[in-house]
């Protein structure tokens, strides 16, 4: 998930270097937090495996534009594969389906009982397994671009040096009961919608890369943390504000830099920055904090218990 279209891009001995310190000294503390995403990204293994091909029409839409995009999300993200659905855990407020089509009659039925209550999200990308929207079948070949409600274009170019792709088919909503966000500029029709259903609610998204923005409201209609304040945080495209978050640790890296305020999921004993040296207590007993961000240069934050008296 982190190498996608194999292009090495962790493979420098200094990336690895940076980390040994804050490693070191985690292994010291106890009680660490497992990994418990808030929102699981789900491709089926071909998938991925299939990025290595030249088939981009489907993959790099799906999985590379959208990882783009959701990398700019300050919310807790995990990347897994449906052969892990039965697995993911509790925390899940929002689940992102870009293949579903090829999901088993068993990973459906972890859906419906797992995942389909408690005011949860499913997004189902390109068609929908479950038939939870009604779709309508487009055979006509598309640019697969979509217009938001606020006039923001998306899905039209593929990144890289790819030319422009028609795709076939293509679905649009046409359930009566689902609201639409946003419409394909090729044949106006409807290309993304939300459906609430009895506990949970349902989206549909027709085109790929979908802007950063739009992924945070329905990440917060989910009901998953979000660190920042939308006055606070930058999802432009070419000045975009980068987080992830696992556990006790989180990273945010600022293309524009300056003065942040981090909102945290629960009350903290203890917040230590982490920038390449040893971690360095900053705050104690909050649920907020500030901090200021060089441009372009990550900072690495560890949530943890309170300093003991010889710290």
């Amino acid at each position: 998930w982190q190498n996608l279209f194999s292009e090495g891009r962790f493979d420098h001995r200094q990336i690895w270097d940076m980390y040994k310190p804050c490693l070191a000294w985690m292994k010291q503390r106890t009680g660490q937090p497992a990994f418990a995403p808030q929102v699981a990204v789900l491709a089926d293994p071909a998938a991925v495996t299939q990025l290595k091909t030249d088939a981009y029409s489907y993959t790099e839409r799906w999985l590379y534009q959208n990882r783009f995009f959701l990398n700019r999300v300050d919310t807790t993200i995990g990347y897994f594969l449906t052969s892990e659905l039965e697995t993911l855990p509790e925390s899940t407020r929002c689940i992102i389906l870009l293949t579903p089509q090829t999901l088993t009659p068993e990973q459906k039925a972890v859906l419906t009982k797992r995942f389909m209550k408690n005011g949860r999200t499913i997004i189902f990308c390109g068609t929908t397994a479950l038939n939870h929207i009604a779709l309508e079948k487009q055979t006509d070949p598309i640019l697969p671009e979509s217009r938001l409600d606020d006039g923001t274009l998306f899905g039209g170019v593929q990144f890289g040096n790819q030319d422009k792709q028609p795709l076939a088919p293509t679905f649009a909503a046409a359930d009566p009961h689902a609201r639409i966000f946003a419409h394909y500029t090729a044949t106006g029709a409807p290309s993304c919608a939300v459906k609430q259903m009895k506990n949970w609610t349902a989206v549909f998204l027709g085109s790929p890369g979908m802007p950063a923005a739009q992924w945070r409201t329905l990440f917060q209609q989910a009901g998953c943390h979000l660190y920042f304040d939308d006055k606070n945080f930058s999802t432009g495209f070419s000045q975009p504000d980068f987080i992830q978050s696992g556990g006790n640790f989180l990273m945010i890296q600022s293309a524009a830099g300056g003065k942040k305020t981090i909102r945290l999921p629960a009350r903290a004993a203890a917040v230590y920055r982490f920038d390449q040296q040893m971690p360095e207590l900053i705050t104690t007993r909050c649920d907020s904090f500030p901090a200021v961000l060089e441009p372009g240069v990550p900072s690495f934050f560890l949530i943890g218990p309170a300093p003991t008296p010889d710290e």
